[in-house]
């Protein structure tokens, strides 16, 4: 029988039978895939990381340091001490990655909860979103007088002890970052003790 000549009530499926359509080849459970987030995106998940990490290069040679962080008027202020990591970000390229995950709506979304609730209402927990962002661009000391008495009233506190006096700008040429829901058994890792979704 030709498939144009079937009745309205049975598919042209290979999967299908006469009783009915086949299985549903993408499975509600499957996460969905990698989201490019917008800029504005990234800087409202990077006024909430704790930790980044600074990527410079120092005799030829690539390194990453941890570091935590402040946004500051649309730059990336850090403190750090006199020796490498100072000498090898003046004026130079550079550039800090930082990532983790939100449960339920992303940090500065204007979504409330009944989004979240609606979308996770089969599972057993809000949704988990894994993130990254990268910033590239060049750092330098901050050192004028008045940009120095303003940084003093951040709130970043180096969590080294130590000296930390000098504070550096990394100001962004670019900013990217990706967005992507894990797969059940990574959304478990992030919830020890937790029951996941029954699927």
């Amino acid at each position: 029988m030709k498939a144009d000549s079937l009745p309205d009530s049975v598919p042209p499926s290979s999967s299908g039978s006469a009783s009915g359509p086949g299985p549903d080849p993408t499975p509600a459970s499957e996460p969905a895939p990698t989201r490019v987030l917008a800029a504005h995106e990234c800087w409202a998940l990077l006024r909430q990381a704790p930790l980044g990490r600074l990527a410079l290069c120092v005799d030829g040679h690539p390194e990453i340091f941890p570091i935590n962080f402040v946004v500051d008027h649309g730059t990336l202020v850090y403190r750090t001490s006199e020796g490498t990591k100072s000498s090898a970000a003046e004026k130079a390229p550079a550039a800090m990655e930082a990532d983790g995950f939100y449960t339920g709506a992303a940090p500065g979304s204007a979504r409330g909860d009944d989004e979240n609730e609606t979308r996770g209402q089969d599972t057993a927990r809000p949704q988990d979103t894994m993130w990254s962002v990268v910033v590239k661009g060049r750092a330098a000391t901050i050192a004028l007088t008045s940009e120095v008495l303003d940084s003093v009233q951040l709130p970043l506190h180096p969590w080294e002890g130590g000296r930390k006096d000098r504070f550096m700008r990394l100001v962004p040429e670019t900013i990217s970052g990706r967005a992507f829901t894990p797969t059940p058994a990574a959304a478990d890792a992030l919830h020890p003790g937790q029951a996941g979704p029954q699927v």
